[in-house]
């Protein structure tokens, strides 16, 4: 009787309250995880210890606002305070948090949580009646990260089907609009489709003439008695993997062919991870595009302060050798060394670049078990290892006189 009596009068009255507040309450909601969001863009892009509680507040939020649409949405739908493509929006956003997990942690069941997120903005239709520039962008936009997500779970059917929506929606783009930024999302179009034929040159056919699908993610751990044999505690905890350094190379977004090749070898397959008994983690990772020295410098020094004692560092780099006309002494070390590799200059309105010689990255590695590739020097009692491809080598290294082990 009570409820009754509240909705009584006109029979609505209470209903139309009950809905304000829902919709004040979402409104808030949405407000609240917009801000959190776009504040995540000035967080320090390294560091482990800092973003945590940023993210975890921020997707803390984003889940309260889609468990809230998901029970309250025919009362905002019938209010008009939320559209599909407001439910699209969200979904999305929910989609790049997880796939920044993946960035941040290396796990890669994040990229599996986002696949799905985005999966299901496609097959509910969430972004199909976009009829605004704004919305054609924010589709074309999730599009692009949808597709990044399924190169990296390598699913290639998903691929060939993303791409030929991509391609049709930029068509219907160009034909509402007829702006020059078409030419931009064409060129990506390029790219994918480029990306993805260098990705498959390489087929390999079995006995019977099917064909064989590699898995580049790890299976494979060692076991107690592999662990013995190798006579080391370390582990592979941090990478840095740098790429983009070649005039066109090949890429998508922002991964070249052997960046994304490279990081794959660095994690373990998310079904493996299941399936095994023992406790399976990925090395944290930096992907590094066109980076000046002074970034790589940066992401090098956060690698190797968040080291723990038993902890390995990998250093990836991709560039352009560069052979100085003179060879610079190091005169601490009494050796002579040459060369280095070009890295993007410090303004992309400049084409300076600057040259790194090994020795300063050396120098930017002294620490306790920090396993990068570089070349070796005398006299600096950190164990690493050099697997550069070496068109010159002027350096003699006298490891010997220490009897150090330098591969």
């Amino acid at each position: 009787m009570g409820d009754e009596e509240v909705t009584s009068v006109d029979g609505t009255g209470g209903a139309s309250e009950s809905n304000a507040a829902i919709v004040d309450e979402f409104r808030s909601l949405q407000q609240k995880s917009d801000q959190l969001f776009d504040d995540l863009r000035y967080l320090p892009q390294f560091g482990q210890k800092t973003w945590q509680p940023y993210f975890g507040k921020t997707f803390s939020v984003f889940t309260k606002l889609w468990k809230f649409q998901q029970e309250h949405g025919p009362a905002l739908e019938s209010c008009g305070a939320l559209q599909k493509w407001d439910v699209g929006n969200i979904a999305s956003r929910i989609g790049q948090l997880y796939y920044h997990f993946y960035l941040k942690t290396s796990k890669v069941t994040y990229l599996d949580e986002a696949f799905q997120f985005y999966s299901a903005i496609t097959s509910r239709g969430y972004y199909k009646n976009a009829d605004n520039k704004e919305m054609m962008v924010k589709k074309l936009r999730y599009y692009t990260r949808y597709i990044v997500v399924s190169l990296l779970l390598d699913k290639k059917g998903k691929l060939q089907e993303l791409t030929q929506e991509l391609s049709r929606v930029v068509k219907n783009y160009h034909e509402m609009y007829e702006i020059e930024d078409t030419k931009e999302w064409n060129s990506v179009i390029t790219e994918l489709k480029t990306f993805s034929a260098i990705n498959c040159v390489v087929r390999i056919i079995s006995d019977d003439g099917k064909l064989v699908h590699l898995n580049h993610r790890c299976t494979l751990t060692l076991n107690d008695s592999q662990r013995a044999i190798a006579n080391s505690d370390l582990q592979l905890k941090e990478a840095v993997v740098i790429g983009g350094n070649y005039t066109g190379q090949v890429k998508f977004s922002d991964l070249t062919v052997d960046t994304f090749r490279f990081l794959q070898l660095l994690e373990y397959d998310a079904n493996f991870c299941k399936r095994s008994k023992q406790n399976v983690t990925n090395p944290h990772k930096y992907i590094l595009y066109k980076p000046t020295f002074n970034q790589i410098s940066t992401y090098l020094s956060a690698g190797i302060q968040e080291l723990p004692p038993d902890g390995v560092m990998l250093l990836y780099i991709s560039a352009i050798g560069y052979i100085p006309t003179k060879k610079p002494l190091v005169e601490d070390l009494g050796l002579h060394l040459s060369g280095g590799v070009r890295t993007a200059g410090s303004s992309d309105k400049t084409k300076s670049t600057h040259e790194p010689h090994w020795f300063e990255i050396y120098k930017s590695t002294l620490c306790n078990n920090c396993l990068v590739l570089h070349v070796c020097v005398r006299d600096v009692a950190t164990p690493c290892v050099n697997m550069c491809y070496i068109t010159v080598y002027t350096l003699k290294i006298y490891c010997q006189q220490r009897g150090d082990h330098c591969l």
